[in-house]
Order: structure tokens, then sequence, then C-alpha cells
């Protein structure tokens, strides 16, 4: 009896093994993806493989070139979904901005563009991954693509896995003061001009980082609209004021030529750097 049930005991413990790897197995095939490092690195090394298209605009990956060149697959789609969602990003803030009656649309807005990320799988795997590897440490802003060279665009201006500034501003309250138009006063001294809301609405103060590399007007100081508080009837505005070496956020309002952006995909990291911050 005892060696039936021995039995018996051997056996249950056999199939839950074979259960329990089975479905290890299977989560680390779901989970698992090719390292984020590498495909950073693959990335920067395909960037001169990104294209402007005749329309100054629209941006273009060489795909046929990256094979040839031997760069992985997932690499390659990769690529190919940053400028695909690049291209969607600026038409699609387009869009917003003429549904907001500007003609002739020379700036855009970022923020404005509702594009629905999960279309482009390997690009929301990439930047599921960027957000979560900053949060646990893994990236910041010591980690750069070339660590000797200072005229390379991502490592100074800034990318997905090298955010540029690796964190957003803290808002502070600036105030009290009499009137809204007391408080508008100062926005303006202080270098605010008023935010089309299309635009993102608010103030905003543009900041040159790097011109040389970065292009100009890229990042921003932002603050929002003037207040009256019920506690003591004054007005007051909220401000987030970057200080330091990085003078700014990147700007979600870019001019739509991509020859005014740092580098071509720059529209994804500004909206990926919204999102996460």
């Amino acid at each position: 009896m005892f060696e039936k049930n021995f039995k018996r005991m051997v056996l249950v413990l056999m199939v839950s093994l074979v259960f329990l790897v089975t479905s290890i197995q299977t989560i680390i095939a779901e989970d698992s993806s090719p390292d984020f490092d590498i495909l950073s690195l693959e990335l920067e090394a395909m960037d001169d493989l990104f294209q402007i298209g005749a329309d100054q605009q629209t941006i273009i990956f060489d795909s046929e070139a990256a094979r040839r060149k031997g760069f992985s697959l997932e690499g390659i789609k990769l690529a190919e979904e940053m400028a695909t969602f690049t291209n969607k990003v600026v038409n699609k803030a387009m869009k917003a901005a003429e549904r907001h009656g500007v003609k002739d649309v020379e700036l855009i807005n970022i923020n404005e563009a509702r594009v629905d990320i999960n279309k482009y799988p390997s690009l929301a795997a990439y930047f599921r991954d960027a957000s979560v590897r900053r949060a646990d440490g893994l990236i910041n802003s010591d980690f750069i693509l070339k660590p000797d060279a200072t005229d390379d665009p991502k490592t100074v201006c800034g990318s997905i896995n090298n955010p540029v500034p690796s964190s957003a501003a803290a808002w502070t309250t600036q105030g009290p003061f009499d009137t809204k138009q007391a408080a508008e006063k100062k926005l303006s001294s202080l270098g605010y001009y008023k935010t089309s809301s299309y635009a993102g609405g608010g103030y905003t103060r543009n900041q040159t980082y790097n011109e040389s590399i970065c292009k100009k007007d890229n990042y921003r100081d932002h603050a929002g609209n003037p207040y009256k508080s019920n506690s003591d009837n004054k007005w007051y505005f909220k401000e987030q004021d970057y200080t330091g070496s990085i003078p700014g956020e990147p700007n979600p309002s870019v001019l739509k030529k991509a020859t005014n952006w740092p580098y071509l995909t720059w529209p994804a990291y500004v909206y990926w750097w919204h999102k996460k911050f």
C-alpha cells in the first residue's frame, strides 16, 4: 500500500513539475524581447538610414540597406515603426492645428497628436522597456550612446534611452498678485508668451540648448494660466522653471519641417518624453 501511494505521489510531482516548467517557458516566450541596449545601439548605428522625403517632411527608413548591412530583423522592424510613427505624429498634430482654424500650419504641437501606439508593437514594447528600465534605475542620463561624440544629437540632445533632461522640473507656485493682469504681466516679464490652445495652452518660454547640434527653440520652460485662489482672492500661476546646464524640457511645439529637428525621429522621442514625465 505504501509503495502504491509513494508511486502515485511521485507521478503527481512529476506531472506538476512538467506543468511548472511548461508555464515558465510560456511566460518567458511571451515576455522576452531583444535586449533594450542592443536595440538602442542598432538604432544609433542605423541613424544614417533615416532620410527626409521629397516633401521635406516625411521620414523614410531604408530597410533594404539595413538588411544588406546585416542588422537584426528586430532592429529593422523597430526602425521602420519609428519612422512611420514619427510621420503619423506630425500628420496628426498638423490636423489638430487645422481643426483649430490655423492655415498654412508651420508650428505643430506633438502633445496634440492622438496616435494609438499599440498599432506599432515593436515601438510600443521599446517605449515600455525604456520606461520600466528607467523606473528601475537601469538607464539614466549618464548612459550615452557615443561617449566620445560630443556632436552626436542623440547623445547631446536626448533620446529614448538617454532622456535630456532626465526628469521633469517640479511645479512651483508664483504669486500672489492682486489682479490677473498683474500675473500676466509677470509672466511676460519672465519671457513667457501665451501658447495657442491647439499648441497645448498655458505659457511657453522657448529655450535653446546647444544650438549647433540641437537647433533652435527645441526646449522650453512651461507655465500654467493664472488662477484665482479661493482662500485669499489673489492670483497665482504655476511654473516649471528648468535650471542648470540643460535649460528646459523637450518642446512639444516644433516646426513641422524635419530640418528644424535635432534628428529625424525627434518627434517620437518628444512624444515618449512627455508621456513618461
